[in-house]
């Protein structure tokens, strides 16, 4: 059974006990002798050890109340993501290769989840407060904006993530819980931050009428030459394919949805280093490039993948100009990207701003390191946000 079906059978079962409270879960078994069943994070601890997320502490407990590392948060996060395969090795002095948290370290560095504490340290065994795992949740959704409360003791660097997490009731106080931003999180309360944001994102259907566009721009699509090196991938038939395109493909057959490439009238270099100063001569003198190809009944779709690659820290050129043509007032925006170690670089904010009246949603950055072996990342992604395999029959372009 798909993790989201599992939430939405525990979320099903949700009874509150206060006003305004914290989630508490229907009595049922733990499987842990200090967990007991009537617990308010009894039902997260069971549907994070059923999924895999968490695991006990040994002798048939959890340890509800231990304090949780930085290295095995990230190890919780990784798992969420699929466990994709990884290259490279990260760049904080106090973790080694070979461990047990060594490749999500690594990816969650890549892919701009984790920073470190400051001087070239992760912090590996050092306890999780609870402003850093809603930090890390953040990010793992994209550093969406979102106006929230935000306690008056949140560090400055914390602050984006903890209104993020109340205005999207990942946190929610109560008589059982108030979340303190610098005290460290219990294994409980990991628990059930990590239940509701999984639950917050992931529980929705795909509505029957739904039609989904998946609009990308790849530089192999658009160039005289394929387009080797960071703005290609191989496929398993040899062929190069855009790495934006590459992912697509992945959505597409997941959601079912219709495929539009975006095109230009210019031709981009196929070489990479000439590829990046052609990009930077566009951004530096604004150019909008003119678009060669157009969608064809665009208001009949509904929700959009639109995917590019981060160049110079942001959009490409092209996609101002994508997002000048269209009006995605009332629509969806799901974004997605390649970077190579700046993850979204603000995309998903800026998409927001372009298009103030669209509801943009949970968007995914992949290095582009790691997209050749991003499937299950991608497919973990769009769990979250419902696109699940019993989904996709429902999905279907009309």
């Amino acid at each position: 059974m798909k993790r989201t079906k599992k939430l939405l059978a525990f979320l099903l079962t949700l009874v509150i006990a206060f006003s305004g409270a914290f989630p508490i879960f229907a009595a049922q078994d733990t499987g842990y002798a200090d967990v007991p069943s009537d617990a308010w994070y009894a039902g997260a601890v069971r549907f994070m050890t059923e999924e895999g997320l968490m695991n006990g502490t040994g002798g048939g407990n959890f340890s509800p109340e231990s304090p949780f590392t930085r290295a095995q948060l990230a190890t919780v996060l990784y798992r969420m993501a699929g466990q994709p395969s990884v290259s490279g090795e990260d760049s904080f002095t106090d973790t080694d290769t070979g461990k047990w948290y060594s490749d999500a370290v690594l990816w969650a560095q890549q892919n701009n989840i984790v920073n470190g504490i400051g001087n070239n340290q992760f912090g590996t065994d050092m306890p999780t407060t609870q402003e850093m795992l809603v930090t890390m949740l953040w990010r793992d959704a994209g550093a969406p904006e979102h106006g929230g409360e935000t306690p008056e003791n949140t560090s400055p660097w914390a602050d984006e993530a903890v209104r993020w997490a109340y205005g999207t009731r990942v946190i929610q106080d109560s008589d059982a819980y108030t979340f303190a931003p610098g005290q460290a999180a219990t294994r409980a309360q990991i628990a059930v931050l990590i239940t509701n944001y999984l639950g917050n994102k992931g529980t929705a259907e795909t509505a029957p009428d739904t039609k989904i566009l998946i609009a990308y721009f790849a530089v192999a699509e658009n160039s005289d030459v394929d387009a080797v090196s960071s703005a290609s991938v191989l496929t398993d038939g040899g062929t190069a394919k855009g790495m934006s395109k590459y992912i697509a493909d992945i959505i597409q057959e997941r959601t079912g949805g219709e495929l539009y490439s975006v095109h230009t009238e210019e031709k981009f270099p196929g070489i990479y280093d000439d590829l990046a100063d052609y990009a930077k001569d566009q951004q530096d003198r604004g150019d909008l490039p003119a678009l060669s190809n157009h969608i064809e009944n665009f208001n009949d779709s509904d929700v959009f993948f639109i995917g590019y690659p981060i160049w110079w820290y942001t959009l490409p050129q092209v996609m101002f100009s994508f997002f000048e043509e269209y009006d995605f007032s009332g629509k969806t925006i799901i974004p997605f990207d390649t970077h190579y170690g700046s993850g979204n670089g603000g995309t998903f904010t800026k998409i927001a701003e372009l298009e103030p009246e669209a509801t943009v949603k949970e968007g995914l950055a992949v290095h582009q390191n790691s997209v050749a072996d991003c499937r299950d990342t991608v497919l973990a992604w769009l769990d979250r946000l419902g696109y699940t395999e019993s989904a996709q029959s429902s999905a279907q372009p009309a």
